[in-house]
């Protein structure tokens, strides 16, 4: 990241911040208007994905995995924890 921030200065972190938040909210907004837009149809999700192969699955889990990962950098930040220290190690 210090890459990053030598080349694009110090608001990287801010965009970087700005772009992940807009991209869960992409990310949560996206089935919400499927599942309203199904209701409003009168189609059933089973009747939906009856024809949809396997790869419709990976949706769901992409969302899992980057709720996990911005609830994780969210704690870290809200925590104030150091990254990628040893657990015996303490920050000054």
């Amino acid at each position: 990241m210090k890459f990053w921030e030598a080349l694009y200065g110090a608001g990287f972190y801010r965009f970087h911040a700005y772009e992940g938040l807009l991209a869960l909210l992409t990310v949560l907004l996206h089935p919400s208007l499927l599942f309203i837009s199904l209701a409003y149809s009168k189609t059933s999700l089973s009747s939906f994905t009856r024809n949809i192969p396997f790869q419709f699955y990976f949706g769901p889990l992409a969302l899992l995995l980057m709720l996990v990962t911005v609830s994780t950098a969210g704690l870290a930040v809200i925590l104030n924890r150091p990254r990628f220290k040893k657990a015996g190690m303490r920050s000054t």
